[in-house]
């Protein structure tokens, strides 16, 4: 009957939290809405409106108030285009007729055959100066001299260069009872400043590991798991948050293959010994 009336009790206070959490978002939502449309973001509105209808607020006046401003902003993007397209066709109406436009070249009033368009005169060459693709090809022959040149140079090639061999690292300490008694000594040491007493420490770890064992081997672990996973459940299944409800089954499979390797360790070691 008292445990009843824990249950009971735990699961009024959940859904009294999650009343009193329902109501401050609410009144969030109803906050961020008018300071939204008290300003001039249309992005932020638009977000404020989605909290508040995910709520089940109001909100007609709100998304009338995002169309209107939409509507604004489209009419103002429309017209600076027509005033912009305006603006060009008047200037290319001055424009007209004034001798801005290019057009071909007036004829020319020398003697002799005029020159083609778009067309360089030939020059005579001078004694001496290579024509322009021998000048390249003489470029190039000397690049590849000196390419080669470098090449003779070189002591080694990529074939004959030796590979370095990776390195392999330390093998790890072997782990032993002493090493894991000295690391929990010098762990309270650094964190608590105090001392273990190494006699007390495993003596206390040896029975809660035998208690474990005994609890698992008589079926009254497993029953304690599932008791306590059906109450976590009955109690925070209408949690407005994450409580970790979701990782209950995770944690007792935990907890039972931990329980199972210490018992099966304990037969283990009792066999060894007999």
């Amino acid at each position: 009957e008292e445990l009843a009336r824990r249950v009971a009790a735990a699961e009024e206070a959940a859904a009294e939290l999650a009343i009193a959490e329902r109501a401050v978002a609410e009144k969030a939502a109803a906050a961020n809405l008018n300071n939204a449309m008290s300003g001039e973001d249309q992005l932020a509105l638009w977000t404020a409106i989605g909290e508040a209808k995910a709520l089940a607020i109001d909100t007609k006046a709100a998304e009338e108030e995002f169309v209107r401003r939409d509507l604004a902003v489209k009419k103002a993007a429309a017209e600076k285009v027509s005033a912009e397209g305006g603006a060009d066709g008047a200037e290319y109406s001055s424009n007209k007729g004034k001798g801005k436009f290019k057009g071909p070249p007036p004829p020319a009033k020398g003697k002799g055959s005029p020159l083609p368009q778009r067309k360089v005169p030939m020059l005579p060459k001078r004694l001496g100066v290579p024509a322009k693709g021998q000048g390249l090809q003489l470029q190039q022959g000397r690049r590849r001299s000196k390419g080669a040149g470098k090449q003779g140079k070189s002591k080694c090639t990529t074939a004959e260069a030796v590979p370095k061999q990776a390195r392999s690292p330390p093998p790890a300490p072997q782990w032993s009872p002493a090493m894991g008694l000295k690391r929990v000594q010098e762990a309270f040491q650094v964190n608590c400043s105090s001392a273990v007493d190494a006699q007390a420490f495993l003596e206390g770890l040896r029975n809660g590991l035998a208690c474990i064992a005994d609890r698992w081997e008589d079926g009254s672990m497993q029953a304690v798991l599932a008791d306590t996973a059906a109450n976590a459940t009955r109690t925070f299944q209408h949690a407005s948050v994450d409580v970790g409800l979701t990782n209950v089954g995770a944690m007792c499979d935990f907890v039972s293959a931990v329980a199972a390797v210490i018992a099966e360790g304990r037969s283990t070691f009792a066999l060894l010994g007999e």
